[in-house]
């Protein structure tokens, strides 16, 4: 479980350093955070 919850927060900021536009940035972690969630259901 913190093995995944690290992985979250590196998939997070991968995604805010690819990507310059901030609504891209947002729309990115919200998928991250998405398929985490439907991972732990």
């Amino acid at each position: 479980m913190g093995k995944r919850i690290t992985i979250l927060i590196v998939s997070i900021i991968v995604a805010s350093v690819t990507t310059i536009d901030l609504q891209a940035q947002e729309t990115n972690a919200i998928r991250t955070v998405s398929g985490i969630v439907t991972t732990f259901r």
